[in-house]
Order: structure tokens, then sequence, then C-alpha cells
């Protein structure tokens, strides 16, 4: 098992789940709902956010109920490739948030619940650089503790993050990522905080123990 068909496995497991596509098709609404049709940079950031959280979250939450690294590990598969999978995962799912939620938020302004899309250049800098962030603490939980303990940490990061929009808001207006400068070494910054991630991953998931 290669890391494509393992990052094929991943995705098979999230789109085959109920939950999956009640959240793509509420949660858009709901930001809409809770932040007010006006900021649309919030809507946009939060809407990636959920959408990276949950695609790496789902698979990993099985490991609750069914112990498929029980599995994993009789096959010829190496564990460096396991954890290189999520983090490739990880930037799919950005690209996949991104065009899921400007495809929503066309539908329904093309239905009119929304009068105006106006999105930034820069606050689609500023989600990946959030996202990628959020969730290189994310995977190295999952690949250190059991599933029950790193999900209770991966959604205390997730609540932590919609409860400081604001903080996150104010962060947005301080990088100012319009110029090219500041977008070049903000990507940077996050490339070395996602590299640095993934190893630490590979020496946890190296060292960890299954019972």
């Amino acid at each position: 098992m290669n890391i494509f068909n393992l990052i094929k496995k991943d995705m098979t497991v999230v789109f085959s789940n109920k939950s999956m596509y009640m959240i793509l098709l509420l949660f858009v609404p709901f930001l809409v709902l809770v932040l007010g049709a006006e900021d649309m940079n919030g809507i946009y950031l939060f809407s990636i956010l959920t959408f990276t959280y949950m695609v790496l979250y789902i698979p990993f939450s099985y490991e609750v109920r069914d112990k498929p690294n029980v599995l994993i590990q009789s096959l010829p598969v190496k564990k460096r490739d396991i954890v290189i999978s999520k983090y490739i995962s990880m930037i799919i799912s950005l690209i996949m948030g991104n065009i899921y939620t400007f495809i929503y938020l066309l539908l329904i302004k093309t239905l009119g619940i929304l009068d105006e899309i106006t999105i930034d250049i820069s606050i689609i800098a500023f989600a990946f650089v959030i996202t990628v962030f959020a969730t290189s603490i994310l995977l190295p939980a999952q690949f250190k503790f059991t599933s029950k303990i790193a999900n209770f940490i991966n959604m205390f990061i997730y609540i932590f993050f919609m409860i400081n929009a604001g903080v996150l808001n104010e962060l947005y207006t301080n990088l100012d990522l319009s110029k090219t400068s500041s977008i070049l070494l903000t990507l940077s910054i996050v490339a070395v905080i996602y590299f640095i991630s993934l190893g630490i991953s590979i020496a946890l998931y190296k060292s960890r123990k299954f019972y």
C-alpha cells in the first residue's frame, strides 16, 4: 500500500461518512448566521479550516471503534508513509476546501441569500496559514496519543480557534498580506512549521506502540 493508496483510503472514509455531508450542507449558512453576511473573510476562513479539520479528523476518529491501525501495521507499509500521506491530505483538503467554499458562496449568492461576495485575495493566503498552523498541531497529537485523547485535544484546539475569531481578525489585519513580501515571508514561516510538524509526527509514530 503506497502513499497514494493511503490517501485514497482516507478520502473514501471521509466521503462515505454521512456527518461530513451534513456539515458541508449546513456549516456555511451557520457561519453566515453567526458571523453575519458582511464578514465574508471570517466565513471564508472558518469554512476552509473546518473542511480541512474534518477531512483529517474523520479517518482518525474511526480508530476509536475499528482500530484500523492494527490492520495497517500488518501490511507492507512504512509508518513514515502513513504520516506523509496525512500531511499530503492536509494540502489536498485545503485545496478542496477553497473550491467548496467558493462554489457554496457563489451558489447562495445566486439564490439571493447573499447580496454580494467580496473576498480579499489576502484572506486566501491567511486561511492557508491558519489552517496549516492548526493542523500542524493536530497531526502530531494524533500520532502520539490514543485516538480518544488526541481527538479531545484537537477538538479543544478547533474550538479555541473558533472562539478567538476576533483575535484572528486582528492578526489578519496586522499581517497585511496584501503585500507580496509579507505573503512570501509568512508562507516561508508556515512551510517551516509544516515540515517541523511532519518530522515530529514521523518520530512520534515510529516510536509509538500499539497494543
